[in-house]
């Protein structure tokens, strides 16, 4: 062998298309590096791998789980581990050299790590949340004028009907806002322009709960026809509640109701099919058509028994919960894991540090199937003595709102954490540390927080110190234990969601299109958040933020592309010489920022735009002498950037942001040249065999 020293050498190495992770499901994980020269020509004739039980014989070279010899090939990616066998949750750190076509032997790369997952029996902490956040005072939903209303005549003891009531708005309508609510005595479906909109299941349809939305985007001059179809269940009489009430620009306000001007028809199958499939409405519906059906009549007036006043809000969000366990340990710490999971999203803090600056982790699953979990080394920050350990509790993609029919609670109703620590220390005993019912829990400053609508934040309400150990929770309430569904854990194939920190938008131009609203152009459309700067403010001032993609013609913000995500961040200031503050439990899509609340006139560092993606590192580039090429491929770029969130989306704005496998198989190929997507695809290729039917 040649033995002077290559140019060539082995950088960024992977284990499992990640850097350094601590929670891998395979037994033989796939190691991966990339070559790297000064020198052009240059190629991978052959290679060692060294691994070890401890970082310290693998400096010393000697690679006491594994040692490869030299394997004379040109593979860099996907090398299978073939040493020892590894315990759950047992590290392994790893290290590679090269040889060029010379025959000349790089040095040792840079070390890497891995750990195997832990085994089912290894979870032994409980699964803990707060559920007195869902006990909501609700406002009466928006039924007063409205009537129950049902088939009239011969038909009126029919288990199933069709109902059309019309608003008709003036040719020159631009609605502003709007507001519809149904509620039904059992299963509906509600129709617009021949689409399903929205499909209830008997709890759903529950008039205790009832369905109230926006449909701003909707809504259009002339006829609106709004059409149900539904359905008898239980035990109360037949009925069906409906309200719209919709303002335009030019102050009217116009309103429909459900009462005898509705017409009905009950020439349908009952029971309802299970699903829409196969069940267009044009086959029993069109507008000239219901023209002849007969008027419905009025069962009872709204607020009669033994329905009642019916409560609900357009949108019901929760606030997150902020859970809080202490413990102590009594001697020196060789190594520490902490292992967190969720129905939901978290937040995880430690001794008064965060642990995790990745957002909505553990991320989205088909959570009724699998759940993932993350690993994260907190060796340095425990201490002997007493230590702390909280999570901040958010709906994320579990119960919050997702999809385009303003559903909520898709896959359960109680956020849920799940977190333990596994402790080894420095004289070869081992602990686990793990959540229970002795943990505390509270509200605290974020009032809301939603993917799709947004996150308020009230700063004189923060629980100052409240994840150290030092902190009094003498007034917070015990937890809440166990979980509604019970999926398969495993650790997180892909890389997390983070802020693109090297990528952040200032402002181009700030613009006052009306008193007191100050838009802010960041000259480029992404998805992220916001960074709020604030100076002088007052105790109690409210900074309220929308998000949108483009203006209007007289400059201010465009919004109704949104549909119903309400995109909107509030902050309400402890009144401070200077405040900065970040939402954590939700993303926009948005080129333009709206803010109102401030006294005094902005400057460009009160906003800046934080990107969010999937950690994707950049694989690739393009540029040329054109520059319209160069710009439509930065466009290809922040559309990867905005997209790749978690799964692959088709959009990252409005009430959507769903992973259509058509708009990622058309981009594969693009994406795969900007950015290494094997550990995205690789997590989203479980989601869509999760999701498939039979």
């Amino acid at each position: 062998m040649n033995g002077s020293t290559s140019t060539l050498s082995a950088a960024r190495l992977r284990c499992e298309a990640l850097t350094n992770p601590l929670a891998v499901a395979h037994p033989r994980p796939r190691l991966s590096w990339i070559v790297q020269s000064d020198e052009r020509n240059q190629r991978q004739t052959a290679y060692q791998i060294l691994a070890a039980s401890s970082p310290d014989l693998l400096a010393q070279n000697h690679g006491n789980l594994w040692d490869s010899g030299k394997v004379l090939s040109d593979e860099t990616i996907n090398i299978e581990y073939n040493g020892r066998s590894l315990l759950p949750s047992q590290r392994c750190w790893w290290k590679v050299r090269v040889w060029n076509g010379a025959d000349q032997v790089s040095d040792w790369s840079e070390t890497a790590v891995f750990a195997q997952a832990l085994s089912p029996t290894d979870w032994q902490s409980e699964w803990i949340g707060f559920d007195q956040t869902r006990d909501l005072e609700l406002p009466p939903a928006p039924f007063d004028g409205a009537h129950w209303i049902w088939l009239g005549g011969d038909k009126a003891s029919q288990s199933a009907g069709i109902f059309v009531g019309t608003l008709t708005l003036p040719d020159d309508a631009v609605v502003a806002d709007s507001q519809m609510a149904i509620a039904v005595s059992g299963r509906y479906r509600f129709f617009w322009g021949m689409e399903q909109y929205v499909v209830s299941d008997d709890e759903m349809a529950s008039w205790k709960r009832p369905y109230i939305r926006h449909m701003n985007e909707r809504l259009h001059p002339g006829d609106n026809h709004f059409l149900l179809v539904a359905e008898q269940a239980g035990d109360l009489p037949p009925a069906l509640l409906f309200k719209i009430t919709v303002q335009t620009e030019d102050g009217q306000t116009f309103t429909l109701v459900s009462d005898e001007t509705w017409q009905a028809n009950d020439d349908i199958p009952s029971p309802l099919p299970a699903n829409g499939d196969g069940w267009p409405p044009e086959i029993w519906y069109t507008p000239q058509r219901s023209q002849a059906w007969p008027a419905c009549q009025i069962v009872a007036d709204y607020g009669a028994a033994p329905w009642g006043i019916i409560y609900g809000a357009a949108n019901f969000l929760p606030p997150p919960a902020y859970l809080r366990g202490s413990f102590t340990l009594t001697k020196p710490v060789r190594q520490a894991t902490l292992y967190a999971t969720a129905f939901g999203a978290y937040d995880l803090h430690l001794n008064g540090e965060r642990v995790n600056h990745s957002y909505f982790d553990p991320g989205w699953t088909d959570y009724n199937i699998r759940l993932y979990y993350r690993a994260f080394d907190v060796s340095s920050m425990l201490q002997v003595g007493k230590n702390a350990l909280g999570t901040v509790l958010g709906d994320g993609w579990y119960s919050g709102y997702i999809g385009w029919y303003h559903g909520r609670d898709t896959y359960g109703k109680q956020p849920r954490f799940r977190g333990q620590i596994h402790v080894d220390y420095e004289d070869g005993s081992t602990e686990i540390i793990g959540t229970s019912a002795t943990w505390k829990a509270a509200i605290g400053p974020i009032k809301e927080a939603d993917m799709l609508m947004g996150e308020v934040y009230d700063a004189r309400d923060e629980l100052t110190g409240w994840h150290t150990p030092a902190y009094d929770d003498a007034n917070w309430q015990p937890v809440n234990t166990g979980a509604e569904l019970s999926p398969v854990l495993q650790p997180h194939p892909g890389p997390p969601v983070v802020a693109l920190k090297d990528e952040v938008f200032t402002p181009r131009t700030i613009s006052e299109p009306q008193p007191g609203v100050y838009i802010f152009d960041l000259g480029q459309n992404v998805a992220g958040i916001v960074r709020l700067k604030l100076r002088d403010t007052a105790a109690g001032q409210t900074i309220t933020i929308r998000h949108g993609e483009r203006l209007r013609s007289d400059g201010t913000l465009y919004t109704k592309n949104l549909r119903t995500a309400r995109a909107t961040d509030t902050y309400i200031c402890r009144g401070a010489a200077e405040e900065i503050w970040s939402p954590r439990f939700t993303f926009h899509g948005f080129q333009y920022v709206e803010v109102t609340g401030l006294t005094t006139p902005p400057t460009p560092e009160t906003v800046t735009g934080i990107p969010l993606s999937t950690d994707t590192s950049r694989a690739g580039s393009f540029t040329c002498s054109d520059e319209l090429a160069n710009k439509l491929a930065r466009n290809v770029y922040w559309s990867q950037r905005s997209n790749y969130l978690e799964v692959v989306t088709d959009c990252p704005q409005r009430d959507e942001r769903m992973g259509w496998g058509d708009s990622a198989w058309t981009f594969i190929g693009a994406g795969a040249l900007r950015a290494d997507v094997q550990g995205l695809y690789t997590k989203w290729m479980v989601d869509w065999d999760d999701a498939q039917y039979p």
